[in-house]
């Protein structure tokens, strides 16, 4: 435990790291409230919106935006921009027709299996529509709600708070695993009685600490602010009713899913905090470190971005650490994995490799240290030997010189 809490310590006072964490928190707060530019309208007038129908059933919000849209066509003057009123008029559409939604996906399957191209009953698309329908059964057949979404759909969608997540992860992953080396202490640490295993499980605990930290604090910011501008409405109500999440084959509340969310965006970082640390861990020195790093990401971002859905390679882009990061994708869709022509539930996968390479790194990451340490012990009892000869030949060289 002191190990670990020097560790933090050690972390607490490396400035550049919480320097750059405050102009990246102050950098992804900005670009959050700069995105209400990117809607037709303010968020004023939405909030009001839903004050406005806050007491009304489906059918009453209907009618009241069909004779606002009525109004607005008849050139008369409306409280709402018209935009905002055909978005709400179309959800609430959306929400009151969702049993029918949960009844067109069997007769859906039963009409695709139907047809010859998905017949054949040993392929993965004939495996991955029979077993569509047992995904949402759970789900209760009843119309959702209507209410605020777009402060969810705001903490749900932000690519760019990914990347500064992911860069703050390796910089503190630097800040703890190679601190000690750039101060040319890890020798003498090593030597202790705690300092091989001990010290690197502690290290490794300490970069989780801080990934789920910043994974925390980044994605804690947008909540706030897309509550603050746009609100979240009812926790209690199904996540199926937030704009964006109608398709989720998960019977959860939307507090229920901002759990899971946080989650597995955790688990997500602490994939990326372990796969740096390991690096950090076998690398000879920093140039490799960055040039390693930035290679795995690089290509896993390419193998995210460019390889197809229904490519033969579809494992590399759907287990992927960078589409692990997207949990509000993973979580708010039913997907399959084609794992060699049978579906695989791409949620309870991703859960899996994420443990696995977790345990696997730290595995590596402790016998790679003992590798090192022996390593070190070796070239440690070598070098005064080394030094002793020469002293002996410089010593021989001068004699002979003073006998000339």
């Amino acid at each position: 435990m002191k190990i670990f809490l020097c560790e933090c310590k050690k972390m607490m006072s490396f400035r550049i790291f919480w320097i750059i964490f405050v102009c990246l928190f102050a950098i992804n707060g900005y670009v959050q409230i700069d995105r209400i530019n990117d809607r037709y309208y303010t968020p004023e007038s939405y909030r009001s919106f839903f004050s406005e129908t806050k007491d009304m059933s489906l059918e009453e919000i209907q009618d009241y935006t069909n004779e606002m849209l009525e109004r607005q066509n008849n050139g008369e003057y409306i409280e709402f921009p018209m935009m905002l009123v055909y978005d709400m008029s179309e959800l609430s559409k959306e929400c009151e027709n969702y049993p029918e939604y949960l009844n067109s996906i069997k007769e859906q399957t039963s009409n695709m299996s139907a047809v010859s191209i998905w017949g054949d009953s040993d392929t993965f698309s004939y495996r991955n529509i029979q077993k569509t329908p047992s995904a949402y059964e759970n789900l209760p057949a009843e119309p959702l709600p209507l209410a605020a979404s777009f402060g969810l759909e705001n903490t749900f969608t932000s690519p760019i708070t990914d990347f500064m997540g992911i860069f703050l992860v390796f910089l503190a992953v630097c800040g703890i695993i190679l601190k000690d080396r750039e101060h040319g202490i890890t020798f003498l640490l090593s030597s202790m009685p705690k300092g091989r295993s001990s010290l690197i499980l502690s290290k490794l605990f300490a970069v989780s600490l801080f990934a789920s930290f910043v994974a925390v604090m980044l994605f804690a910011e947008n909540l706030v602010i897309g509550g603050a501008l746009y609100g979240i409405g009812e926790l209690q109500r199904p996540i199926q009713s937030v704009f964006g999440f109608y398709q989720c084959n998960l019977a959860v509340s939307v507090g229920e899913f901002l759990l899971l969310f946080f989650i597995l965006k955790i688990a997500s970082y602490l994939l990326f905090a372990m796969i740096f640390s390991l690096i950090c861990t076998v690398s000879r020195n920093n140039l490799m470190i960055y040039g390693i790093s930035g290679a795995v990401c690089t290509i896993a971002f390419l193998c995210y971005r460019l390889i197809p859905q229904n490519s033969v390679f579809q494992l590399f882009h759907d287990w992927n650490p960078i589409k692990f990061t997207q949990t509000a994708e993973i979580l708010g869709t039913y997907q399959n994995v084609n794992l060699f022509g049978y579906p695989v539930s791409l949620k309870i996968s991703m859960i899996i490799i994420i443990v696995i390479t977790i345990v696997s790194v730290i595995l590596c990451c402790g016998k790679s240290h003992m590798r090192k340490f022996g390593l070190q012990m070796h070239i440690g009892l070598l070098l005064p030997l080394k030094c002793s000869c020469r002293q002996s030949k410089n010593i021989r060289d001068a004699n002979d010189a003073l006998a000339g």
